[in-house]
């Protein structure tokens, strides 16, 4: 049998939480610096030891709830009965409301943990909200990082120039869709068809091979066999599908290869635009922040998590146009063409591929890149989150579509948020790379590690001598401040035959340099 945990730790629970109740009893002026130093730290005590004890590990809904007030309520005959015989002191007057508070406090932690694991549960292919997730190419490489961005929001770049027509169509024998989408669905939007008949040779499309729907429900769309249609569009937004990935990964399954889907979504930037458009300035501002905080902040959070999809069943996220790329590039779509009408922006993509196995897409504040070490062993790089998630699925896209400048750095990465230009600038977002300094992964001055895609752009002879010497946190860059990829590929080479030789003293020569540059000639990318 297993034993029981009702042992020395409850009774510390309980101690904590009389000192809880005491403190809020004998002042309640939160604006007091002693004040609020001892609730936080009763309170971070008190969950601690909750957590030790498993108070919040019992199976079903209602067990744990009634766990949780037994033992409240336990605690409280306790010290009443302390009371009574004058062994504490404690007030009467606020007591027994302090009880309920701290129990229904303890229930709200109690069902947004198991919220959180139950929809984590259901959503185990298609979301992670780690603290930590992994991603094989994402975020910044050494030099590919360097690079200038012009504006705080900046739009996805399209390389549209053809109309498209699906490959090896045999639509010719059927009604094409051009005139049933003009005449049933599109006749009160001619700026949305204009754009789809620009953007896409509906003359090739069979009627019978396409469904347009305004729906976020996948009961729609699960009933039709698997590569049966050429052409998909739902007019309803995708911010308010409780699983987004789930419904573009059912889609990618009922379409044709290089068939065409069109999906549409609210972005942040024309969430913002609403906000500021509907309300004064500055209350705008004002309920975007709130905004932001319930439905991009808290989806991310495990502990708040459960309690958001409860509440809003997934409706209304605020997803960034970055993020709706990437999920389309992770169920296995390409871009063909977007743009927006009614504050909606609309994606037209092609089947390209089939859905990426990979469970988890990076999503948390910290991010685990995969990366290639000495002698070609693949480590793990530990960084911020700059960028906005599932990034990493548009490396491809974004060499393509951006390419590179001067010294190897992308024209105008979207990729990058706000908040992680000023990471970067400052490089907050290495710091969590101390780590790999400490289990030797990496050392101070070296060669930084690359991601197997820009490795593959190195020439052979500069790939070996690589992945000879291990990488490192300082790179020559700073030493030689190269201006294009062919300097950078010398600067690398220069110093790694240098370190083979004397690796101590090219190391200390390369960090003083380096750091002459940086804090003395300011060097920083242009």
């Amino acid at each position: 049998m297993k034993k029981s945990k009702f042992d020395l730790t409850y009774i510390i629970d309980a101690i904590f939480l009389y000192l809880i109740m005491n403190q809020f009893q004998r002042n309640f002026n939160i604006f007091e610096i002693d004040f609020r130093s001892n609730i936080i730290i009763f309170t971070c005590l008190w969950l601690l030891i909750s957590v030790l004890i498993s108070k919040f590990k019992t199976r079903g809904i209602y067990n744990g709830i009634l766990k949780i007030f037994f033992f409240n309520f336990i605690i409280y005959l306790f010290f009443i009965t302390l009371r009574s015989f004058h062994f504490v002191s404690i007030p009467s007057l606020r007591f027994p409301a302090i009880v309920v508070i701290v129990t229904l406090f303890e229930t709200s932690l109690y069902l947004g943990k198991l919220f959180a694991l139950k929809f984590k549960k259901e959503n185990l292919t298609f979301a992670d909200t780690s603290l930590i997730t992994k991603a094989s190419e994402s975020d910044c490489d050494p030099f590919f990082k360097w690079h200038e961005i012009k504006q705080a929001n900046q739009k996805i770049p399209v390389k549209f120039s053809n109309q498209y027509s699906i490959p090896k169509n045999d639509s010719s024998l059927h009604e094409p869709i051009i005139i049933p989408l003009w005449q049933r669905y599109l006749g009160e939007y001619p700026s949305l068809f204009r754009f789809l008949n620009d953007t896409v040779d509906l003359l090739s499309i069979s009627h019978t091979k396409a469904f347009v729907i305004n729906s976020t429900t996948l009961y729609n769309i699960q009933n039709f066999e698997p590569e049966s249609l050429q052409f998909f569009l739902n007019l309803h937004k995708i911010n308010d599908l409780l699983r987004i990935n789930e419904y573009l990964i059912q889609i990618n399954n009922i379409l044709e290869q290089d068939a065409i889907c069109v999906v549409c979504a609210q972005t942040i930037s024309q969430r913002w635009n609403h906000h500021l458009r509907k309300y004064r300035k500055l209350f705008g501002i004002l309920l975007y922040f709130f905004d932001f905080i319930f439905h991009r902040v808290f989806p991310k959070l495990p502990l708040f998590q459960g309690w958001y999809y409860l509440l809003t069943h997934g409706r209304d996220r605020a997803l960034p146009e970055t993020e709706i790329l990437g999920r389309l590039v992770f169920c296995g779509f390409d871009l063909i063409n977007k743009d927006e009408f009614d504050g909606m922006m609309f994606f037209v993509v092609k089947k390209a591929h089939k859905p990426l196995n990979d469970s988890n897409p990076s999503y948390g504040p910290l991010i685990k890149l995969k990366r290639i070490g000495k002698n070609g062993k693949l480590i793990n790089i530990y960084k911020l989150r700059t960028m906005h998630p599932y990034s990493e699925y548009l490396q491809d896209y974004v060499y393509r579509v951006c390419n590179l400048k001067e010294g190897g750095k992308f024209r105008n990465d979207f990729r990058v948020t706000f908040w992680g230009k000023i990471f970067r600038k400052m490089w907050i977002d290495e710091l969590p790379q101390f780590w790999n300094l400490l289990k030797g992964d990496v050392k101070l001055v070296g060669v930084r590690a690359l991601s197997k895609h820009y490795f593959s752009l190195y020439p052979k002879n500069m790939q070996e001598l690589r992945i000879r010497v291990k990488p490192g946190l300082i790179p020559p860059f700073y030493v030689d401040l190269p201006e294009t990829f062919d300097e950078i590929l010398e600067s690398e080479r220069r110093y790694t035959l240098k370190y083979l030789k004397h690796p101590i003293l090219t190391d200390i020569e390369y960090f003083f340099k380096a750091m002459w540059n940086i804090f003395i000639r300011k060097a920083r990318s242009q």
